[in-house]
């Protein structure tokens, strides 16, 4: 698990191909890299989490978590997960815990 106070942000970049014709003799073509969207890596499961805009943001499936001591056994700890991935990785470290506790 990848867990870092600061969360990169990756980029997803396209082409877009602009012709442009002042003449019908010459044609040119330019291609431009535009940004398609923005994304996190999930720290549990390490697939693509898309950044929506802030108005959409309620639609996202997964963000940045801030676990407490308490949770994780060592110290607060900033995590990038799906919602689903979030409840597994409490369970996880959970049972790390006990497992620690018990030794």
């Amino acid at each position: 698990m990848v867990t870092s106070q600061k969360i990169e942000n990756w980029i997803k970049r396209k082409n877009r191909i602009e012709v442009y014709d002042a003449y019908k003799d010459t044609a040119k073509t330019f291609v431009k890299r535009e940004i398609s969207h923005q994304y996190w890596i999930c720290d549990y499961c390490g697939s693509a989490i898309v950044i929506k805009s802030a108005n959409n943001r309620i639609l996202q499936d997964g963000g940045e978590f801030d676990l407490p001591s308490s949770r994780t056994g060592r110290g607060k700890i900033r995590v990038v997960t799906h919602t689903s991935c979030l409840n597994k990785l409490l369970k996880e470290l959970d049972e790390y815990r006990e497992v620690g506790l018990k030794q």
